[in-house]
């Protein structure tokens, strides 16, 4: 399998991420078709262990198959449905790597789980379960995480901040990063018209002591590490706010937000390392996607400072990226007119 490495800019030697003069590398990638449509259903989300890959299925009975790294099926679990070991709206999924065992939030049951012995008699367990705080002050989001030292971490679409924080025990500690000002998009918007517009997909490292966060609507990386005295620190590079936001009207009061077909699509997907941040970028506008999914070929490699470090471009486009734990190899969902692939990059 080939690499080509390109060169965007000429300087005089190469530098590390650290240097805003570096040469910016371009390396380009070519795919093997790992899973084919007729073993997959709907997929929609990849987890990738040190030993098998998960993939979640929104629309259908029955919500996670996991496959080994050769593409053989294995077994299938999480029954849809509001059962205590059910589940009703996974969109993503997290491994902790020191626990060998895979945690998913669940939305619309506002329960975070924990999944262990994937490969025999899956085990799911609940052990997050998130009571609304007092007058609506945290309105969380599809995303929540769990860091090393048990805390959650998760979007937040309230005027509170973009990021909420929990204790090990489910009790909400604080706010981080303040959401940005909505005379910067619109001023009729409602405090919550603008916080859903900063509704994150993000990824905790395999370790559990950094996660990162990035944005449909925005060019944002939010980046959360905590400090060697668990300290949770955050910091956000903005590079462009929404932009073509239409305010819509709904009844006296309420004032919601919508794109329009101008508004630049920006982060569709994103996965971690303990040295690298892979953000799956768009960069077009929403009407340029022709009703599809949201899907790119570029994805921009960060590291844990926030600094791009290179660009890698795959030979087809993809809505979901995973990179393994050890950082060699790339896994992505394809959509194409011969329906779903699961493709696997070396790297």
């Amino acid at each position: 399998m080939k690499k080509y490495v390109f060169l965007l800019t000429v300087l005089f030697s190469l530098f590390s991420c650290n240097d805003n003069n570096k040469v910016l590398e371009v390396e380009h990638l070519a795919s093997q078709e790992l899973i084919p449509d007729s073993m997959l259903r709907k997929p929609s989300e990849i987890c990738l262990t040190d030993k098998n890959i998960l993939i979640s299925n929104l629309d259908l009975d029955t919500i996670i198959d996991v496959f080994d790294y050769k593409g053989n099926y294995i077994n299938r679990f999480l029954p849809k449905g509001q059962g205590p070991k059910e589940a009703l709206f996974v969109v993503h999924m997290q491994y902790d790597r020191k626990n060998n065992c895979v945690y998913a939030p669940d939305v619309r049951k506002n329960s975070l789980y924990c999944f262990s012995n994937i490969t025999n008699k899956p085990q799911i367990e609940t052990i997050f379960k998130y009571e609304c705080a007092p007058n609506d002050s945290v309105y969380l989001n599809n995303w929540w995480g769990k860091l090393a030292n048990n805390e959650i971490i998760a979007g937040n679409s309230s005027s509170g901040g973009m990021l909420a924080h929990f204790s090990a025990n489910g009790t909400f500690m604080d706010f981080h990063e303040p959401l940005p000002d909505k005379k910067a998009t619109d001023e009729r918007l409602s405090d919550w018209a603008n916080g859903s517009l900063y509704t994150p997909t993000a990824t905790v490292s395999p370790e559990g002591k950094k996660a990162a966060f990035v944005y449909s609507y925005a060019d944002i990386l939010t980046i959360a590490q905590l400090t060697p005295n668990g300290q949770l620190v955050t910091k956000s590079i903005r590079k462009q706010l929404p932009n073509d936001i239409e305010a819509i009207q709904y009844g006296e009061h309420v004032v919601a937000s919508a794109i329009s077909p101008r508004t630049i699509m920006h982060y569709a997907s994103i996965t971690s390392t303990e040295k690298n941040i892979y953000a799956l970028h768009i960069g077009i506008p929403y009407k340029d996607l022709g009703g599809k999914k949201m899907h790119s070929s570029t994805i921009r490699v960060f590291d844990w400072k926030g600094n791009m470090c290179k660009i890698i471009k795959l030979d087809k486009p993809v809505q979901e990226i995973k990179v393994t734990p050890d950082g060699k190899t790339l896994y992505a969902i394809n959509e194409s007119e011969n329906g779903y692939s699961i493709l696997k990059y070396e790297m």
